[in-house]
């Protein structure tokens, strides 16, 4: 079934640049492949910012989640937070996605990004993702003083 009507006309010609793909079983792994190419860099000598994995436990059902907080080097207390949700619609990428974007905000707003690696569907169904997500913001919002924010 085509949603193609549902979409403003003005941005099909948008729609249209990019191949259309099946988002199938078979077709899911070769895309999340992909978009792991699809990774930005930081920019050679980055030394404004410091980025650490953590893990978080979920309250739901006591998973652990994988995150990337990037802080400035420089950093003040009270500095604002911004938790990233990485693109792909719950089904494909991975929060290195938007590595060069993270450290641009944390390194020129002066903010602590707190970037979730949520599991992802079909694999982990709906509502999943999400509660990795919400996962995230609280354990951003429980451990900001010790974050800086």
């Amino acid at each position: 079934m085509s949603s193609r009507h549902l979409i403003d006309p003005e941005l099909l010609p948008v729609l249209d640049m990019f191949p259309s793909v099946p988002l199938d079983a078979k077709a899911l792994p070769g895309m999340r492949e992909m978009m792991k190419t699809m990774i930005v860099p930081a920019p050679e000598g980055e030394t404004a910012v410091t980025v650490e994995e953590v893990w978080l436990l979920s309250e739901l059902d006591s998973h652990s989640i994988r995150a990337l907080v990037y802080r400035p080097k420089n950093q003040s207390a009270g500095a604002p937070g911004l938790l990233e949700i990485h693109g792909g619609g719950y089904v494909v990428g991975i929060p290195e996605m938007s590595e060069a974007q993270n450290r641009h905000l944390c390194g020129t707003l002066g903010c602590v990004v707190v970037a979730v690696d949520y599991r992802l569907a079909p694999e982990v169904p709906h509502p999943g993702p999400v509660e990795d997500c919400y996962a995230a913001l609280k354990w951003f919002h429980s451990n900001a003083e010790a974050l800086g924010v």
